[in-house]
């Protein structure tokens, strides 16, 4: 299977074009590349974690200054500041972008700049290549996140997001070897974390989003296989923070059970998108675990907190 890519539900892919210094044509010609460096400067380091709209959201410092609340994704291929925030922030102009999100007719003219330094609690990238776009295409509603960050790309550290407890943990290791249960590895060619997931009888591989703020997001052409307790109801086209840009949704309750390695979850409630070419786990169905991504190892991991039953 080739890598997922960046799908309807998720915040938003990069396209960039035009940039003028040599390092920033790299960012044009291929994706933007990792941080030179990430530096931890304790064992370990937690952060509060917020929610906007059922995703969740950090607080960064960005070259000294902050903070400022940054939203913590997978769906993205870069990161993101807003417009407003670079010109705060005097980050320099170094060519143009496209910022598209899928399922939206129109991309968003963007501009390729650098942050010098960026520290979430005390992990500091340095070098990072990112975009300034107007978020309002993005989200919409009060106190916007002022920016996007990669959760899978911290090379070397594991990203452990806590949902139940609310908070986001940094350290350095990897996690154990597959066991297909609660560890999963996504494909090497992979865009997004991905796991298995089964419902009912049928198998897939679908995207971790962690901007998607619903559940089980699947390509339409999957409503004829599933059994479902009734016919797929449309729902109206809503463009407040949801991600979904002018795709057409239905949705359905499953008939039946979704398993992610050994977890259960009965009668989940799945929406099927037109133009989604893959499916996604959103942040209603991540939010009930405890979510670790190793991106050196292209490893994840699922855990239930004791006395946290899935319903």
């Amino acid at each position: 299977m080739k890598g997922l890519p960046a799908c309807v539900g998720g915040v938003l892919a990069l396209i960039l074009l035009q940039a003028s210094a040599g390092s920033a044509q790299e960012v044009v010609r291929h994706a933007p590349p990792p941080p030179p460096q990430i530096e931890l400067r304790v064992p370990k380091t937690v952060v509060p974690m917020e929610l906007f709209a059922g995703r969740p959201v950090v607080s960064v410092r960005v070259n000294g200054k902050g903070p400022f609340q940054f939203a913590l994704e997978t769906g993205v291929t870069g990161t993101m500041v807003s417009t407003e925030l670079a010109h705060e922030l005097g980050l320099p102009d170094m060519g143009q972008a496209i910022a598209g999100r899928p399922g939206e007719a129109a991309p968003t003219r963007a501009t390729v700049t650098r942050i010098d330094k960026l520290e979430l609690g005390e992990a500091e990238i340095s070098g990072l290549f990112v975009v300034s776009a107007d978020v309002s295409t993005v989200w919409i509603g009060d106190h916007l996140p002022q920016g996007v960050l990669n959760a899978a790309s911290f090379p070397g550290l594991l990203v452990t997001l806590d949902y139940p407890a609310k908070r986001i943990e940094l350290r350095r290791g990897e996690l154990p070897a597959v066991d297909g249960r609660t560890i999963f590895e996504w494909n090497a060619e992979g865009t997004l974390p991905s796991t298995p997931l089964a419902l009912n009888n049928v198998k897939l591989v679908v995207a971790l989003n962690l901007g998607l703020a619903s559940g089980i997001d699947l390509p339409e052409r999957y409503d004829d296989l599933l059994r479902l307790t009734s016919e797929p109801v449309a729902i109206p086209r809503n463009k407040t923070n949801t991600g979904d840009g002018d795709s057409n949704i239905t949705v359905a309750t499953l008939n039946g059970v979704a398993k992610l390695g050994q977890f259960t979850i009965n009668h989940p409630q799945i929406r099927f998108i037109d133009e989604m070419a893959f499916g996604n786990i959103g942040c209603e169905i991540l939010q009930r675990f405890v979510v670790t991504l190793d991106s050196k190892n292209r490893r994840i991991r699922l855990e239930s907190k004791p006395g946290r039953e899935l319903p």
